[in-house]
């Protein structure tokens, strides 16, 4: 599902995507969330605990906001072995499969949107240190 005023960029094969939220960039700014450098520490805090590549890391301009956010909290193997034992079948039957498996994954993506939402009312504020 999409979240309101960001745009997600899914690459053509691996298993992280790209998260533009440029179009918020006057609402980070009023979060003290200046530099691109600065979204990874804004997401990693309590009680989101959203850890990321953002900013100079991701090559991305000092006055750019992307992120990049990796699918990639859960046991493969269980997973793997699952699958090879019985597969799952139809969209009814790979959502529970990804519900049992990923949940921690689905739980990233909510408090995700959490932050999105908090960051639009006005509850996330980043202290600098100086």
């Amino acid at each position: 599902a999409a979240i309101e005023g960001i745009r997600v960029i899914i690459p053509d094969g691996g298993f992280s995507f790209l998260v533009d939220l440029n179009p918020l960039a006057s609402r980070l700014g009023e979060a003290g969330i200046i530099y691109s450098n600065d979204l990874a520490p804004a997401l990693i805090q309590h009680p989101y605990h959203i850890a990321t590549v953002a900013g100079e890391a991701m090559m991305a301009a000092y006055a750019e906001f992307y992120l990049k956010i990796a699918a990639t909290d859960y046991d493969a193997r269980s997973a793997l072995e699952a699958y090879r034992r019985a597969p799952p079948g139809g969209d009814e039957g790979e959502a529970a499969f990804f519900a049992r498996f990923g949940s921690r994954m689905i739980r990233g993506k909510e408090m995700f949107e959490e932050w999105i939402t908090d960051l639009k009312d006005g509850r996330v504020h980043v202290q600098r240190e100086l």
